[in-house]
């Protein structure tokens, strides 16, 4: 019946699945990611002066990459409620980059962004104390 294995076909079936398939949080690593955000950030957001206050935590390192996986909605605002938490004891600029998160539905960036602003913000009474973008 589906869903009745031994316990060691499970473990088999599962490490030939990890082998043959990375999980969508392999690929690209972090690394890869933070640094395509990096250069994303030089050329297009200092390059075409779309905010003038990127370029001084740019070019003096105080600029902070985090890369947050998966699609939860929740653990991403989560992750980002932290930054900002953090941004209010050590200010700085902290971009958060979620890859897996609806890449193409600019939508529901929109109500993650909404829900922070609105909920977590308020709720933690941050508004005044650092900036979401």
């Amino acid at each position: 019946e589906l869903g009745e294995s031994s316990s060691s076909e499970e473990s088999s079936s599962e490490e030939s699945r990890s082998k043959a398939q990375p999980t969508i949080y392999d690929d690209p690593p972090d690394s890869v990611v933070k640094s395509r955000t990096l250069n994303w950030i030089k050329k297009v957001v200092v390059g075409l002066n779309l905010c003038p206050f990127a370029a001084s935590p740019l070019s003096s390192n105080k600029l902070s990459v985090e890369i947050v996986r998966g699609r939860d909605a929740e653990s991403i605002a989560a992750a980002v409620l932290l930054e900002l938490i953090l941004r209010t004891d050590e200010p700085g600029t902290t971009v958060v980059v979620a890859p897996e998160c609806h890449p193409d539905d600019f939508g529901t960036y929109l109500e993650i962004v909404g829900f922070i602003e609105d909920a977590l913000m308020v709720e933690h009474e941050l508004h005044g104390r650092v900036q979401l973008a």
